[in-house]
Parts: C-alpha cells; sequence; structure tokens
C-alpha cells in the first residue's frame, strides 16, 4: 500500500498545474484507475444544498466504497487541495473493502462447505475421498447405513483394505493410469461390509490436484448388489426356460399384434420342417394349409380384436416337403403395464398322428362293418342286461324285425330257452375273466 501511496503523491503533484476543474477530475480519474487496476472510480456530484461531490470506488467483487466532500468546488485549485486529502483516504478505504471481501470469501467458502456437507450426507450414494497413497481422507454417512463403517473407522485406513482381493490387480491398474493422467473411470468394485460379506458398486472415480498440490480422487458408489442378484437371477430363469423350452416337443411361439412370429422354439423345424430363421419374422399363415387360411384369418382376427385368449384351435399346417402336419393351438394376449395389448404368445402341438390314427379306425370301422352286414350269419350285440346294440341283416331276417325295432330289444324275447342259458354261462365266465367257449 506504501507503494501506491507514493505513486498517488505523485499524481496529484502532476494535477496542480491545471486551474480547469473537469480536467483535474478526467486526468485523476484517469490514473487512479490505472494505479489499482482492481478497481473502478468514478466522480460524483449531486446537486444538493451541499453541492455534495463524492468519490466511488467499485471492486471487482462488486464492494463498494465512497469519499464524500460536502464543498462546493468550482476551480481547480479547490480540487487540488481535495485530492491531497483524497490520496491520503483512499488507501483506507481499500484496505477496508480488501478486508470486507476477505470476510465475505471465508463465510461464503463456509456456507458453500456447509450446503456440499448436507447433500453428501442426503443423497443415497457412498462419497469418499482418497489420497494418492490409497487412504481414504473422507468418507460419507452412507457408508454406515450402507456397509456398517462410522466415518471415523475408515477415515486412515487403506481403501485395498475393503476391497476384494479379486479386485486388487484391477484396482491399481485403474488407480494408476487413469489416476496419472487425471482422469475419470467406471469400474464394478466388491466392498466388504463389516459383516464380512462382500457388495457389489459401480463406482465413478474422479481424479484432482488439491490446493496443496497432492493428488486426490472422489470416489462415489452406487449399490448395485441387489440389481446383479436379480439380473443373475432372471439370467438363471432364462436358462430354465429356454432347456425347457428346447426340450419340450411342443412348439412354443410368440407373435406381435399383426400376427407375424417374433419368436418360435427350435421345435418348428421338427414339426413343419423349416428353421427358426425361416419362420420368424413370417406370418403363420403363409404355412397354413390352403383350405383353412380364409376361416382361421377371419378367426384371428376377431381373438385380436377382442383380445381373446384361444384353447385347442385346431389348425393344418404345410410341412416343407409338402406333407400335411395337424396342429393344436392355444395362446394368450400379453399386455404392457399400461393394459395395451403388446402380443400374443402360446403353445402348438403335433397331432397328426392322433389324427391319422383317427382316420385309420373310421377306415377300419366302416371296412368291418360292410364285412358284417353282408355275411349270412346273424351278429347280435348286446349289453349286460342283454339288450340288443347291434344287429346286422341277417340277424334281421332271422329274427324278423327292422333294425330300429331289434334296438334295445331283450334277446330274450328272440331265443329259446336252452339258448339263453348257454349265453348266460358264457357272459358269466367272460365276467371272471374265463374267455373260452361253452362245450
Amino acid at each position: 500500500m506504501q507503494n501506491y501511496y507514493q505513486q498517488l503523491i505523485s499524481l496529484t503533484s502532476n494535477l496542480y498545474q491545471y486551474n480547469d476543474k473537469n480536467t483535474v477530475i478526467q486526468l485523476f480519474i484517469q490514473q487512479i484507475n490505472e494505479i489499482f487496476n482492481d478497481y473502478k472510480f468514478s466522480w460524483k456530484y449531486e446537486k444538493n444544498d451541499n453541492h455534495q461531490n463524492f468519490l466511488e470506488i467499485n471492486s471487482k467483487n462488486n464492494t463498494f466504497g465512497f469519499l464524500y466532500f460536502n464543498k462546493n468546488i468550482s476551480t481547480g485549485s479547490e480540487l487540488y487541495s481535495v485530492l491531497q486529502n483524497i490520496v491520503k483516504l483512499v488507501g483506507i478505504i481499500i484496505e477496508n473493502i480488501e478486508q470486507n471481501e476477505i470476510i465475505n470469501k471465508q463465510n461464503n467458502n463456509s456456507d458453500i462447505e456447509d450446503k456440499y456437507q448436507n447433500i453428501i450426507s442426503n443423497i443415497n450414494e457412498l462419497v469418499c475421498e482418497i489420497d494418492q497413497n490409497g487412504i481414504y481422507t473422507f468418507v460419507s454417512n452412507q457408508y454406515y447405513n450402507v456397509l456398517g463403517y462410522k466415518s471415523e473407522e475408515l477415515v486412515g485406513q487403506r481403501v485395498l483394505d475393503l476391497i476384494s482381493p479379486d479386485d486388487f490387480e484391477d484396482a491399481i491398474l485403474m488407480f494408476r493410469n487413469v489416476g496419472n493422467n487425471l482422469g475419470k473411470s467406471i469400474n464394478l468394485w466388491h466392498i466388504k461390509h463389516k459383516n464380512g460379506n462382500y457388495l457389489t458398486f459401480e463406482s465413478k472415480t474422479s481424479f484432482y490436484i488439491s490446493k496443496n498440490n497432492t493428488k486426490k480422487a472422489v470416489v462415489i458408489s452406487y449399490d448395485i448388489t441387489e440389481k446383479i442378484t436379480s439380473a443373475e437371477a432372471l439370467k438363471s430363469s432364462e436358462i430354465k426356460f429356454k432347456n425347457l423350452v428346447e426340450t419340450s416337443s411342443d412348439l412354443i411361439w410368440e407373435t406381435n399384434i399383426a400376427g407375424v412370429y417374433t419368436y418360435v422354439s427350435p421345435q418348428i423345424e421338427e414339426i413343419i420342417g423349416y428353421s427358426q430363421n425361416e419362420v420368424i419374422g413370417k406370418s403363420p399363415f403363409e404355412f397354413t394349409h390352403k383350405k383353412d387360411k380364409v376361416w382361421i384369418t377371419e378367426l384371428s382376427d376377431n381373438i385380436v380384436e377382442n383380445m381373446s385368449p384361444f384353447k385347442s384351435l385346431l389348425n393344418i399346417m404345410v410341412h416343407k416337403n409338402g406333407t400335411l402336419k395337424y396342429l393344436e393351438t392355444s395362446g394368450v394376449p400379453v399386455f404392457d403395464n399400461c393394459g395395451k395389448l403388446t402380443h400374443y404368445r402360446g403353445v402348438s402341438r403335433d397331432i397328426t398322428a392322433k389324427i391319422e390314427f383317427e382316420k385309420e379306425i373310421i377306415k377300419s370301422k366302416a371296412k368291418y362293418s360292410s364285412l358284417i352286414e353282408n355275411i349270412n350269419e346273424g351278429v347280435c350285440i348286446v349289453d349286460k342286461n342283454f339288450c340288443i346294440t347291434f344287429s346286422n341283416k341277417a340277424a334281421e331276417n332271422i329274427f324278423g324285425d327292422q333294425k330300429d325295432k331289434l334296438f334295445g330289444t331283450n334277446i330274450k324275447k328272440y331265443i329259446s330257452y336252452d339258448s339263453l342259458e348257454i349265453i348266460q354261462k358264457q357272459q358269466k365266465l367272460r365276467t371272471e375273466g374265463l374267455n373260452r367257449v361253452h362245450p
């Protein structure tokens, strides 16, 4: 400040030669602004009863100081005498301003520190500061809530004492490579709880140079143990489901609301000869037999429109080799969280063998029915009460009644007592499990 004072004395001495007041003010303000370049000086004039003049001093941090002079100054010489008093006081004013700014800065820093301390104490994430030797210099309160350690238990301790030995090498490499470049890093660490269990954290680390020129790191960690556990459980569930789907003889499928396959299980190739890649992205109707396409398309549109489930729908698909495959299909609608229909999921069972067997039974029945109808011997089938349930044409001729009249009539009406006795004995033997003809 002494050096500044000498410059001000020199400045006022040079101004003595000017008699014009405005010239003196202009030169004084210009030169004093050059001397104190961290401040802005301006001359003010208030036209009131006292004709008050004052010098306004404004720091870069918007702190103000004023020097008032209750005197009507009209000439440069009058102003000169005022300026001699000003230069004696300017240093005192500036010193006061600087002291106030230091106090304000300290108060602001304290407020900022309190603010960030409150933020750190109330967030869910773990926050710590680590020095260049890997020692904790600060840990947030969440370390106690999540890991069971109080702040005083960790400050001064090594970070590696908490990290899983499996992560040592990665941690050392990260601190060495990223830290040397003052960079940032995101890593997964397994950190030991006070009870001995390890929890999984995603940590974001930022390196910086502190005020005392030492390298430090701020680490913000998120507990993702539950997320990882859930993901592993989901993965395990998916593997089980995949194994179940791939070993099932049934076809598992999904279609979007447009009726296009978005997933089919591997059984699709065994059933209709096309691979998964050949089917996904296509409509089931592209593989449907032409005689079924019209009605099954209309039915499908109605099902989707009403967002209805369906069960045991019989449809015929064409194998890649041209043969027909009979499928029994069931499906359910799937909705999102807003209740909007997103897709259908279901299962199709290949019942071709069952359909073919039933067809063969029908053919065989028709064949043997024709044979029995046309033989010369009378054939009757009776139930356990000896009521006729079937008769051929020869039996009608023997008994003298039509088939509709014979049906349900007790056979005792048409046979002798001796024949009835034989029939009853045969029935008793069959009931006892002895299937043989009476002598």
